[in-house]
């Protein structure tokens, strides 16, 4: 509703309150005024539509918009949704995505639905309703019909296919569905850009009320036209701008034609060994056709090639086909086929296949082609097959012999073979003769023949042979050549050796008709007196020709035999041993030796043997050792005549006890915790030895002594070395021929073991410290055993060592030898033994003074307590008591108290007084330790607390041109914590100018900012919470001029104006007159609650870590937050006064600036990192947040009641923060400077400032 027209409404409406209200004569004079402003009618009319809503359609999902505009609006305005209100808000609570939109002072209320759904469809109206005097109005229904694009569109023989194959001639059914449309889709089925008639259409309800779907049913049959050809299945419904549609191309197989072979017939005549090319052709087909070649119904060519370039596609395979006579009638046949073909189709080639014989064969006789002189020779000649058949001819060095008839017969490959014999009788006329068979191929002017050469045989003629003279002899080993000979035959003779029935091979040649037969005789003993033989003849011998020779030959026994007499040899015992050989020629003579030493032998006889020879015997007599055995006895026969000897060695086998051999080791060395494994080198005969380790008259090997095992070899393997296995080791050996008995000494090597010694040894100071330690090892080496400290180095002279032990010698000892002293004792052998042994060297008791002043102070008005503090070393345990004035105090007084702890050495009491009275309390406490060795006392002052003594001793320490370096010794300090001010000025100045130290606590400060060449007077006092101390040493000044300027540094002088000499440009005060009056009156006026509550007025005195700022109202909410003196980590409970800066004094400004100076100097001086955990110097913790170049307030601004409350917010400001350099002087802090940091917190009274918007912070003044 519009501004304008809700008004008037409500004019309307007051007119009627009116009339009630007021008198009858004003009511006169107000109708008059209505009436002369054209009375009510003329400012309120009757509410219109000036737009009605209309039917629409949207589609799903997108936004609907109800137009409804009205004039003169007076009511509410509504829409109703089939009936029921929507209400009058324009965002139409309850109906998310439904609002009225438009301009209200246009009338505008249309309804925007936003992402229509399938529940927006529904009749809808707009409604006005009435004011107090104009009626209400209503649109007409309207429908709005929410239209749905078809959801799915599917073929459901082919869903979400590209590509479909068919069969040409086949017929298919297609199905096209379309899901959950309104209103129902219009279906179509198309071939390329061609409807296709539908067979059948379905229309069903869909997922969802008021959505339907349709089926559509095609049937079709392929042809190979339709190939790529694409079938589509569109939708279209008024909810799409274009159709939907699915499809996929057709791919559609057809049978190739009948294949041809290009350039032949039906038949082909060809040579056998031609190759042949045979192009078969097969076109069209989808896929094209697999083309192959048979012979048979054997597949011999399978690759084939396509071309689908040009008009008609085809398919083709060349036949590279290499003829043989095999294939002479084959069929050759091309198939081609693909896999929609109902069978193969083919094309068929036959070969007639010319070839010759390939062999010509001659037989005769079994012998072959020889024959013997007088027999008669009968050849055939036959040929393979051949095609046509061969005709055959005889010839005989050059000349054609007549025949018989050729004869022929049907053979392979479809050929015919040929056959012809020839007759004669062998005469030696005819040796040598070639007869040849030849076949001719007439057709192919190819021949094809076959000779032999006739060979006829008669026998040889004489025989001799050449050898040694007869009665000739030879040395056995000699080589004798004997060659037999003979003369004529042919073939050559075959000549033969042999000895007695055994047949000698040799080297046989023939020249001419000439044989020779040479044999190589290496004379042996059993070729002495021997006859060797040569045999002749050849395949016409009737009889064999013969010769012979014979041999005499000197020979060596082949063998010589040593024997013992008994079964087994022992050492020490007798033993004979016989020799004999066998035959030789002529008799040898026997020698025998030992490992090559020659021994005296015993000769026995000579007896005749075979092959003409003689055999001789003999023997000898040994007593052997233990060392003898393994050794070899040797017999040995020899002869002048003979150039070598023969002899036998025998391997002596001795039987003995068992032996150590020179390689045992008596001695083994190990260390502690190794293995040691005792070996022994022993050997014996029969070699199985018994062995037995004792030690100490016991048995080593033992069923619970794990670690000693006995090895295969008899070695004894300890494992895990003790020094207690040292010592020496038995050993018993024995087998079947005896015993035998050795020792062995182990010896163990390990580190240092110390023996025990005290932990503790007491001494009286001033008396003499002896402390041993001995260390068992081995070995044991010089300086094994030391003492040593690790506080200091002890002079060598005080300790002794022997054998061992180390004997250290401290004497007149004091506390200061008082420690842990340690015994190292190393003899290289790791690990090193350490013993420790602590020193306690007793004295009497020493108490530690309280402080400097040995004061303790309490306000004295029985409102608090006090603490003494006592604390004592001493050895042995201190007594402690108390005393008040010289007169005890009893541990049963109910107004004391006491605590004791006791260390080693230290000890502590403490005195606890409740409720301090001056008059009871005050006085000299006396603490008094004792021990047996004697006593010690502090006198501690309890006074009443105080302002601080004055500083004394306030001297210079160094200056220069700019600066001055004071030092003092602080006073007592009152019973507070104090802190020192230096007060300084130009010796010609009239005021002093005041600087807080820090430290607060420090005795040595840095004044700078001074002028070069200037004097200056310098003094110093001490402040405490009641107040301050006089000045230094009696009121005493130091009077310092400061240096010359250095000749480098020329440059202007920046000198800061003092706290109390602060001047100001005049433009800068009436400046400050008017922004004072401003504030004040806002402030007076209640403008704005920023500034409120406080006031912040700032003074800024530049000195080095300092600024001078006037006070205001911090009270702290942090808990990092804590006193400056360390000694509480609890919430500061300290707050600046409020802010007043017309009633605030010097005292004040000073007062409550100093913590804010105290934190701002640590924090610059310490130089410590931020965003980090830090110590302080009294140990305390304190935790600053990320980053601290920013003073943060925290939200809010003003304060709600006056106090400033600090925060450790991040983010959320209101104000800009306040830069750290506005308050750190510049350089004197490593703190960042980021903006974006948002608090600090650095142990000191202030945790952060801020200032409010629009004040602004100068380094020098406000």
């Amino acid at each position: 509703m519009s501004a304008r027209c809700i008004n008037r409404s409500r004019q309307c409406e007051s007119q009627t309150l009116v009339q009630t209200m007021i008198p009858q004569a004003v009511e006169q004079v107000l109708v008059l005024l209505l009436l002369l402003n054209g009375g009510p009618t003329g400012l309120c009319k009757q509410q219109a539509f000036r737009t009605h809503p209309v039917n629409i359609s949207v589609v799903l999902g997108t936004e609907a918009m109800l137009e409804c505009t009205i004039e003169n609006l007076s009511g509410q305005v509504q829409w109703a949704k089939n009936g029921l209100a929507m209400g009058p808000d324009r965002s139409l609570p309850g109906f998310p995505r439904q609002s009225m939109v438009g301009s209200v002072d246009n009338g505008e209320y249309n309804l925007q639905i936003e992402q229509t759904e399938m529940g927006d469809e529904a009749w809808y109206q707009c409604q006005v309703s009435p004011s107090q005097t104009i009626q209400g109005i209503m649109s007409q229904s309207v429908w709005l019909d929410v239209l749905v694009p078809p959801q799915s569109l599917v073929i459901a023989e082919y869903p979400g296919v590209d590509e479909v194959t068919w069969v040409a001639g086949k017929e298919y059914q297609l199905t096209c569905t379309v899901m959950d449309a309104k209103p129902t889709p219009e279906v179509t089925w198309y071939k390329n850009d061609m409807e296709l008639p539908a067979k059948d259409v379905t229309d069903l309800e869909g997922s969802q009320p008021k959505l339907s779907s349709r089926v559509v049913v095609i049937k079709y049959t392929p042809t190979a036209t339709d190939n790529n050809a694409r079938l589509r299945c569109e939708a279209q419904n008024p909810a799409l701008t274009q159709a939907q549609h699915v499809e996929f191309t057709l791919i559609v197989f057809f049978p190739p034609a009948f294949p041809v072979i290009d350039g032949h017939t039906d038949t082909l005549t060809i040579k056998a060994g031609d190759t042949a090319r045979f192009p078969c052709l097969s076109k069209g087909g989808n896929p094209l056709a697999s083309v192959k070649w048979f012979k048979g119904y054997e597949v011999i060519f399978g690759s084939w090639e396509t071309e689908e370039k040009g008009s008609v596609p085809f398919s083709r395979s060349v036949l590279e086909f290499y003829v043989s006579p095999t294939d002479n009638g084959v069929t050759l046949t091309c198939e081609a086929s693909n896999h929609v073909s109902p069978e193969p189709m083919k094309v068929s080639i036959t070969l007639r296949v010319l070839f010759p014989p390939i062999a010509v064969d001659l037989l005769g006789r079994p012998e072959g082609k020889s024959v013997v002189e007088g027999d008669l020779l009968l050849l055939s000649c036959i040929t393979s097959s051949s095609n046509p058949a061969a005709r055959l001819r005889w010839w005989a060095s050059g000349h054609e012999i007549p025949s018989d008839v050729t004869t022929y017969t049907s053979a392979d490959n479809g050929g015919e073979t040929a056959m012809s014999n020839l007759t004669y009788t062998a005469s030696r006329e005819l040796d040598g003769t070639t007869i040849e068979c030849e076949a001719v191929n007439e057709e192919l002017f190819i021949t094809k023949s076959a000779t032999s050469i006739i060979r006829v045989f008669y026998p040889p003629e004489r025989i001799w042979i050449e050898g040694p003279e007869p009665g000739t002899t030879v040395i056995a080993g000699t080589a004798v050549p004997l060659v037999c000979y003979a003369i004529g035959g042919n073939p050559s003779a075959t000549l033969t050796w042999t000895k007695g029935e055994s047949t000698k091979t040799g080297t046989y040649s023939s020249t001419g008709k000439l044989a020779s037969l040479e044999i190589l005789v290496v004379a042996a003993s059993n070729d002495n007196e021997a006859n060797y033989t040569c045999s002749a003849k050849n395949k016409a011998s009737i009889t064999t020709l013969h010769q012979s020779a014979q041999l005499f030959v000197h020979f060596p026994p082949r063998e010589v035999w040593v024997e013992h007499n008994g079964t087994t040899i022992r050492a020490g015992h007798p033993a004979t041993f016989h020799c004999h050989t066998d035959s030789s020629n002529p008799v040898c003579s026997l020698e025998w030796f030992k490992d090559g030493y020659w021994l005296q032998g015993i000769s026995g006889g000579v007896h005749q043997a075979e092959y003409g020879g003689w055999t001789t015997s003999g023997h000898i007599v040994l007593t052997l050792s233990s060392r003898d055995h393994g050794r070899r006895l040797t017999c040995q026969a020899s002869h002048q005549l003979l150039p070598s000897t023969v002899n036998n060695l025998y391997k002596l086998d001795v039987l003995f006890r068992p032996e150590f051999q020179p390689e045992q080791k008596l001695v083994v060395e190990t260390r502690e915790g190794k293995t040691a494994i005792l070996h022994l080198f022993v050997h014996a005969n029969p070699t199985y030895i018994t062995y037995t380790w004792m030690k100490n008259g016991e048995a080593v090997i033992k069923d619970d002594a794990e670690r000693f095992k006995l090895h295969n070899d008899g070695a004894l393997m300890v494992v895990n070395v003790t020094s207690s296995d040292a010592g020496d080791y038995h050993i018993m050996l024995s087998n079947e021929e005896g015993e035998q008995e050795g020792i062995i000494k182990l010896i163990v090597n390990y580190s240092p073991k110390i023996q025990q010694i005290p932990r503790e040894v007491f001494v009286n100071r001033g008396a003499t410290a002896v402390l041993v330690c001995s260390a068992d090892a081995h070995p044991v080496v010089d300086d094994m055993v030391r003492w040593e400290v690790e506080e200091f180095e002890l002079p060598s002279d005080h300790q002794v060592y022997h054998q061992g032990t180390s004997t250290l010698t401290l004497p007149k000892v004091d506390r200061s030898l008082s420690g842990t002293y340690i015994c190292n004792a190393d003899n290289g052998i790791s690990p090193p033994a350490k013993a420790i042994v602590h020193l306690v060297v007793r004295f009497k008791p020493q108490i530690h003074q309280l402080n400097d002043f040995n004061k303790v102070a309490a306000p004295g008005d029985g409102s608090s307590g006090v603490l003494l503090l006592c604390r004592a070393e001493g050895l042995p345990v201190v007594v402690f008591s108390w005393a008040r004035n010289g007169i005890a105090v009893e541990p049963n007084e109910a107004r004391y108290s006491f605590q004791i702890v006791h260390g080693v050495d230290k000890h502590e009491t403490q005195l606890i007084i409740a409720n301090v009275s001056a008059q009871l309390d005050f006085g000299t406490f006396t603490c008094t330790a004792r021990n047996a060795l004697g006593e010690d006392k502090l006198h501690i002052q309890l006074v009443k607390t105080s302002s601080p003594e004055p500083p004394t001793g306030l001297q210079l320490v160094t200056h220069t041109h700019n600066s001055v370096t004071l030092s003092w010794i602080a006073g007592y300090d009152g019973g507070f914590e104090q802190k020192f001010r230096v007060h300084y000025k130009q010796a010609d100045a009239a005021n002093f100018m005041v600087v807080d130290v820090y430290p607060s606590r420090s005795t040595i400060f840095t004044i700078t900012g001074l002028h070069p060449n200037t004097m200056y007077n310098f003094s110093v006092n001490a402040i405490n919470s009641l107040g301050e101390s006089k000045f230094a040493d009696g009121g005493l000044q130091v009077s310092v001029t400061t240096a010359e300027r250095p000749p480098d540094d020329q440059g202007s002088d920046t000198t800061l104006t003092p706290f109390g000499e602060l001047t100001l440009p005049i433009y800068a005060l009436i400046l400050l007159v008017f922004v004072g009056s401003f504030f004040f009156l806002l402030h007076f006026l209640s403008i704005t609650p920023l500034i409120k509550r406080c006031c912040v007025q700032t003074f800024v005195s530049s000195m080095q870590f300092t600024r001078r700022i006037w006070p205001f109202t911090l009270e702290s909410s942090s808990s990092h937050l804590r006193d400056l003196t360390g000694t509480s980590d609890t919430r500061s409970d300290h707050s600046f006064e409020s802010c007043q800066p017309e009633t605030s004094t010097t005292t004040d400004i000073y007062s409550n600036l100093n913590y804010m100076v105290t934190a701002q100097e640590e924090l610059s001086e310490s130089n410590y990192d931020t965003g980090s955990s830090q110590s302080w110097p009294d140990g305390h913790q304190y935790e600053s947040t990320e980053s601290s170049g920013y003073f943060d307030m925290g939200e809010r601004w003003p304060p709600p009641d006056g106090v400033w409350q600090t925060t450790n917010q991040h983010g959320g400001r209101l104000w800009d923060m306040l830069p750290m350099e506005d308050i750190l002087e510049e350089g004197s802090s490593d703190v960042s400077n980021d903006k974006s940091a948002t608090s600090i917190s650095y142990g000191g009274k202030i945790q952060s400032t801020a200032r409010p918007p629009g004040l602004k912070l100068f380094n020098n003044y406000v």
